[in-house]
């Protein structure tokens, strides 16, 4: 089973979080909700409580094949103050593991240093805030093993590029197909 981790702070952006985790689960994809907190409790930007899965503390990385970030301003900035969140960055991105991240979440990236030289797209405006990446205005834009996407309306886009770099192109293809009516 294929395992991946999505961080939840308070204030992360509902859509961008949940649509993934559907996305993901329809895909066969095991996807664990994690608290940054030692309470598995984090509400979202839009007033809606989340039990999360786990806590942080509690997680092995080491068997993880991808960690994924929701925009949310208040959410991102929460992220960015936590210290540990970094070396799981660089650990993942060193280790050729994907990290992805959806609209103003690159920035977290940004903050870790490995956007420098790889192309990204995040919300509109918040470019500014990552250093010597290069930003690319698209929905979704994959660099080696970063996956970034730039809006709560590309949220199903980046759910499907992530399963598709996780389990192929037929396979994201298929979910796709069961989720939009053509």
């Amino acid at each position: 089973m294929i395992k991946t981790c999505i961080f939840l702070a308070e204030g992360f952006e509902e859509m961008e979080a949940i649509a993934i985790v559907d996305v993901l689960r329809r895909a066969g994809i095991e996807i664990t909700t994690v608290s940054i907190t030692d309470s598995l409790e984090v509400m979202s930007a839009h007033n809606v409580k989340i039990i999360c899965d786990e806590t942080f503390n509690n997680l092995e990385f080491s068997e993880y094949k991808m960690i994924i970030f929701p925009g949310g301003v208040k959410g991102v900035d929460n992220i960015k103050a936590f210290e540990p969140i970094y070396k799981i960055i660089n650990y993942f991105y060193s280790s050729d593991r994907y990290v992805a991240a959806i609209c103003a979440a690159p920035v977290i990236l940004g903050n870790a240093g490995i956007l420098e030289n790889n192309s990204f797209t995040c919300y509109e405006g918040f470019e500014q805030f990552i250093k010597n990446g290069i930003y690319l205005k698209q929905k979704v834009v994959q660099d080696k093993n970063i996956i970034t996407s730039n809006c709560a309306g590309s949220a199903l886009e980046f759910g499907f590029k992530l399963v598709s770099v996780l389990k192929g192109k037929q396979e994201s293809n298929a979910v796709e197909k069961q989720m939009i009516l053509e």
